[in-house]
């Protein structure tokens, strides 16, 4: 059974968990045998923008490379951002074949600006009322009862917040995918590629090929334009880190 034929039941599946959770929820379908069109089925594709034929994102490579999906069949409660810059919760399921190779993923992606709005909405006229009860006579027991049962559910508010591992949902194509990785890294040191030793240029290929960016096609020509360096060095490279 092909890795399709597999994934075909998850398209009307996708489909299905985007009409019963709503419109606040994105559910997306990737073919991780093509990371550079992976996206296969998408509902409410308008929390993230993205479409049919997306790329893989940064945290889905990185599962790649990592191969996470052998130790776990999901993962759930982490942060990503879209490229409005809004913050949604967000969950993946590895699908995988009979011998656990992992061959897509189900993801669904929670806008919650809306339930933040809202209750926004509730902590103002909260806030007013207990002004108005402050201003009764309350006994001490009461007021302790109270302090006690707010403490409580900060707890559990703060115990049910999502895990950060923030992934990327702004990217649309394979060529901003992989410039917006190898940005990533670049970023994090102050020296210019053209004053890079081969020493320093290693430890940032060693870096994006953690991140899985080496998976998708053509990123060894735009990782040597941009370190300042041939191809045939970044594979050099690649072989020395595989040692």
């Amino acid at each position: 059974m092909t890795s399709q034929e597999i994934l075909k039941p998850y398209i009307i599946f996708t489909k299905f968990l985007g009409n019963f959770l709503g419109p606040n929820y994105e559910v997306v379908l990737h073919d991780v045998t093509t990371p550079e069109k992976s996206v296969i089925a998408i509902e409410n594709s308008h929390v993230s923008g993205r479409g049919i034929g997306s790329p893989l994102t940064d945290l889905s490579l990185k599962i790649l490379q990592d191969k996470l999906y052998l130790k776990q069949d999901y993962i759930s409660n982490y942060i990503s951002i879209t490229a409005s810059g809004d913050q949604v919760k967000s969950a993946t399921y590895f699908i995988k074949d009979i011998n656990n190779n992992l061959i897509g993923l189900l993801c669904i992606n929670m806008d919650a600006s809306k339930f933040l709005d809202m209750q926004a909405i509730i902590d103002s006229f909260m806030g007013a009322t207990s002004d108005y009860f402050n201003l009764c006579e309350k006994s001490k027991e009461r007021t302790n009862i109270k302090l006690a049962d707010t403490e409580a559910k900060a707890n559990k508010i703060e115990k049910a917040k999502p895990k950060v591992i923030e992934e990327n949902l702004s990217t649309t194509t394979l060529e901003e995918l992989t410039t917006t990785i190898i940005n990533q890294v670049l970023i994090q040191t102050d020296i210019e590629p053209e004053r890079m030793s081969p020493d320093e240029k290693v430890a940032i290929v060693a870096q994006l090929n953690e991140k899985g960016v080496f998976l998708l096609k053509g990123s060894v020509i735009e990782v040597a334009e941009r370190l300042k360096t041939s191809e045939a060095t970044i594979y050099r490279y690649l072989k020395q880190l595989s040692r």
